[in-house]
């Protein structure tokens, strides 16, 4: 088969793929390793495949694509649909967007892939904080006043288990990430004040493989917990945060109170912020932000977090 440069759109469900080659008429393939290997053996070798991030179930194409040697480029789906809306695309249907990423996938910007380390310590974080949430939610069901006594300690037992499990998970996390490339990046987030496992594990496993393509005010924006101006003309609206990596903001919000209990540039931030007439919510998202920012700071120097004298004496006993 001759080599000729093509771009292959293909929209990803959990069940099948919708394709299309150089714009042409979309076909569909079964989302497994056999229906992916057939596809493959369709494709000159030297296609470019674009694919829009599907929650995972993009994971097996890409990795049997790239297998095969083929480009494979992974698409934020928010940016494909603003795209389509700026070129008058205004339908939406699984063929419709294969098309669109067959036809202007090129000049999209591609979401920078997660190495196979980073995904499988992503995996189990994610996993971790989805158990965590789990517990949370069957110990309130366990507190409902009058619920039936057997269906309490039922609640109350499922809960302790999985906390049995949660704390193995972290433990994995723990012992995996030090075999890794990540070990650095981890162990240095934990050198910054207020900083503990959960968060440095989620850290480690959020933030890009590569952070020095990206200013620290695009990753706190990552991390959605920095606002964002919003003005036009002599029209002025309050800055907003928009939506960001979820799982990174969560992992900030306890340590940041913690901070503030304990760290002398979190209480007189908070505190300044509340002055001005912030809202309580809006005062602690700065501080959540002026720790990423600390973290940050650590990890694309590369050393350490000093502690200056001053700092260590600002630290309050609990």
């Amino acid at each position: 088969m001759t080599s000729v440069s093509v771009e292959v759109g293909i929209d990803v469900a959990k069940d099948w793929l919708d394709v299309s080659v150089s714009g042409g008429k979309v076909f569909r393939v079964p989302n497994t390793a056999d229906g992916i290997r057939g596809l493959i053996a369709g494709l000159s070798k030297g296609s470019v495949v674009h694919l829009e991030a599907s929650g995972g179930y993009e994971r097996v194409p890409r990795r049997l694509l790239q297998g095969a040697g083929l480009e494979v480029r992974t698409h934020d789906p928010l940016r494909v649909r603003r795209r389509a809306q700026s070129d008058s695309h205004r339908g939406k249907t699984d063929a419709l967007d294969a098309r669109h990423l067959s036809n202007t996938g090129a000049s999209l910007k591609a979401t920078a892939p997660k190495s196979p380390t980073r995904e499988a310590l992503c995996d189990l974080s994610r996993s971790i904080q989805t158990l965590k949430r789990f517990v949370s939610q069957t110990k309130v069901r366990a507190g409902v006043p009058g619920l039936e006594p057997y269906v309490k300690q039922a609640l109350r037992d499922t809960a302790a288990l999985v906390e049995v499990r949660i704390r193995k998970m972290e433990k994995e996390f723990a012992q995996r990430v030090k075999k890794t490339a990540l070990r650095t990046r981890y162990e240095l987030a934990m050198s910054v004040p207020g900083v503990g496992p959960i968060l440095s594990r989620v850290v480690t496993s959020e933030l890009p493989d590569d952070l020095s393509p990206f200013s620290i005010s695009q990753l706190t924006s990552y991390a959605s917990v920095a606002p964002i101006d919003d003005s036009s003309g002599k029209q002025t609206k309050p800055a907003r945060i928009q939506r960001g990596n979820l799982h990174l903001k969560a992992a900030l919000y306890m340590p940041a109170l913690g901070c503030i209990q304990r760290q002398k540039w979190a209480r007189e931030l908070y505190a300044r912020l509340m002055a001005r007439g912030r809202k309580h919510e809006q005062a602690i998202v700065a501080v959540m932000r002026r720790l990423l920012i600390r973290i940050l700071e650590v990890l694309k120097r590369g050393t350490p977090w000093v502690v200056k004298p001053d700092e260590e004496a600002s630290v309050a006993t609990p």
